[in-house]
């Protein structure tokens, strides 16, 4: 890749499980400085409050979806340069799916998305390494750069 984008990453979900494996390919990652864990949207306040993270990987099933679809509005409204992962079982939430997309929530079709645990287990971690890379990357500068 012609340019790397140093990744400072805040993982928010209180399931310790799925997040070390989460936690455990983010560091193999090269262009990630800094991969944190939090449990709770208060404690993501605040670390975001010391930080300079970059992305998030929030399970917002698992933090209440109404608090979390708050949480990511907010931090979007306030820091554009935030790249949000949906990191979701996607059968809960298609199980759940007009309640999960009620509102403004429907803006999550729109959203990066990594499978809860089946995607870390079914590809290779250079696939998701390169497909993770390319996707911030286009992103990047799709909002950075002007025409």
């Amino acid at each position: 890749m012609p340019y790397e984008i140093p990744l400072k990453v805040l993982v928010i979900d209180p399931n310790h499980d799925s997040v070390n494996i989460l936690l455990r390919e983010l560091q193999s990652v090269d262009s990630v400085i800094l991969a944190h864990r939090v449990e709770s949207l208060e404690q993501a306040g605040k670390v975001l409050a010391e930080s300079d993270i970059n992305a998030i990987f929030i399970n917002p099933l698992s933090v209440e979806l109404d608090s979390a679809s708050d949480f990511i509005f907010t931090i979007r409204e306030e820091s554009p340069e935030i790249v949000f992962v949906l990191y979701i079982d996607t059968a809960l939430a298609e199980q759940n799916r007009a309640e999960f997309y009620r509102g403004e929530r429907k803006r999550f079709l729109h959203y990066f998305w990594l499978r809860f645990l089946h995607y870390l287990w079914r590809e290779p971690h250079t696939e998701i390494e390169e497909r993770a890379e390319n996707q911030l990357y286009d992103w990047w500068l799709s909002s950075h750069l002007k025409y």
